[in-house]
C-alpha cells in the first residue's frame, strides 16, 4: 500500500491560468463528471469539491507536477460508506490517516481543445475518507471535508452532493 504521507513533491511550478471562457467550461464539466460517478457509486454519501476548481483559477502548468499531472487538479473529497469499494477503473494513489486518494477521469478527455499529454493534465481526483478507517480531525486539516472549516481558513469549496440521511448514520458510529 502507498503511504501518501512520505511521498515528497517539488514546488508547483508555474502556472499558466486559463481565460475564464476556458474555466467556465471547465467547472460545470467537472461538476457533471462528478455527478455522473457519484450516480453509479451509490455509497458515496458526500462530495465536496475544492481548491483551483473552486476557485476558478484552473491552469497548465509549464511542467509535469507531482510526477502525476501538467496541470491543476480536481480536488473532490468524499465520505462513502464503511464498506465502500472503489470501482475497478480508479487509478489507486495511495493511502494516509485521513483518506485513500484515487485518480478517477480527467477533464481533457471531455476537452479537445485541452490537447492530450503523456500525463493527464488535469485529473478528477477523489479523496475518500471511510468512516472508522480515517482520521475525520486529519481529513479537516487536509481537505474541505467540513464547508464551515474549510471557509474558515479561506478554502474554496462547494459542495456536489449530500446524502443527508446516510450521511448522519455513518458518521454516527
Amino acid at each position: 500500500m502507498k503511504d501518501l504521507e512520505n511521498i515528497t513533491m517539488d514546488a508547483k511550478p508555474n502556472k499558466e491560468v486559463y481565460p475564464k471562457d476556458i474555466q467556465n467550461k471547465i467547472y460545470p464539466l467537472a461538476k457533471e463528471i462528478v455527478g455522473n460517478i457519484i450516480k453509479d457509486n451509490p455509497d458515496i454519501y458526500l462530495a465536496n469539491v475544492f481548491g483551483s476548481i473552486a476557485r476558478k483559477d484552473m491552469g497548465v502548468y509549464d511542467r509535469v507536477y507531482d510526477n502525476k499531472r501538467w496541470g491543476s487538479d480536481i480536488d473532490v473529497v468524499c465520505i462513502v460508506d464503511p464498506n465502500f469499494k472503489a470501482p475497478e477503473q480508479w487509478s489507486y494513489r495511495g493511502s494516509a490517516k485521513a483518506f485513500d486518494v484515487y485518480d478517477v477521469d480527467a477533464i481533457e478527455n471531455y476537452m479537445p481543445e485541452l490537447g492530450k499529454k503523456d500525463l493527464p493534465i488535469h485529473p478528477v481526483k477523489f479523496l475518500i475518507y471511510i468512516p472508522g478507517k480515517h482520521d475525520y480531525d486529519e481529513a479537516k486539516q487536509w481537505s474541505a471535508i467540513d464547508i464551515k472549516d474549510a471557509k474558515s481558513k479561506g478554502l474554496s469549496v462547494e459542495n456536489l452532493y449530500i446524502n443527508e440521511n446516510e450521511l448522519k448514520r455513518v458518521m454516527k458510529k
